[in-house]
């Protein structure tokens, strides 16, 4: 009767044993590292900053509550800078109950109630996408001949800000600093334990390569 390492010794030297193994140790070692993979999957599109003294701080659209909030806390440490909020898009969801505002208005708002001082907040009513507003931005910044600026979005969006902001302004000579904000939405660091964070991780990913691919 053959022994086990007779029968198994041919098994091992076929290619594709070889590869179900290699991919059996892969998975094993993913599931057994799995917190640590996952969680350096955000830790890479975050690459917000230290607040440091700027011309002026641009707060994209979207999360008009979370970037608002931090724009108040930027004002606390950066008392003289003026800061300017984008975004044209109107959430339509809030249009059958009368309000119209687009993101710009609504960031600005939400920015003021927590302390920001309103003459020192302009709405800039531009921009869809992040390439838009770093278009309008890039713009405005030279009109205004700032040469320092810093823009501010969620933390899980500065990855994107980096790659569509710092070269192009580098061009221009204007320095770009990144400002994060907390998303009050899902655990950052527990990102795939709600839906809101597997879709939030999960779309940025996708908008980043599609930048990369596009631009």
């Amino acid at each position: 009767m053959a022994s086990f390492r007779e029968r198994v010794g041919p098994l091992l030297k076929k290619p594709w044993f070889r590869i179900l193994g290699a991919v059996a140790i892969l998975m094993t070692c993913a599931w057994l590292f799995r917190t640590a993979i996952l969680r350096s999957a955000i830790d890479y599109l975050m690459m917000d900053e230290e607040m440091v003294a700027v011309d002026a701080v641009y707060v994209l659209g979207g999360a008009p509550l979370d970037r608002g909030l931090r724009a108040a806390e930027v004002h606390r440490h950066l008392p003289n800078t003026v800061f300017f909020t984008t975004g044209s898009s109107v959430n339509e969801e809030l249009v059958p109950y009368g309000i119209h505002l687009d993101e710009s208005e609504m960031t600005k708002n939400a920015a003021v109630r927590n302390g920001l001082p309103a003459d020192q907040c302009t709405t800039l009513h531009i921009g869809t996408s992040t390439m838009e507003e770093a278009d309008a931005i890039l713009a405005h910044a030279r009109l205004s001949r700032f040469d320092t600026i810093a823009v501010l979005s969620s933390r899980f969006h500065m990855r994107r800000v980096n790659f569509v902001f710092t070269d192009r302004f580098a061009e221009a000579g204007i320095v770009v600093h990144r400002f994060g904000a907390r998303t009050d939405r899902f655990d950052e660091q527990q990102w795939w334990q709600s839906e809101d964070g597997l879709l939030t991780v999960q779309n940025e990913f996708v908008k980043l390569f599609y930048y990369w691919w596009k631009y």
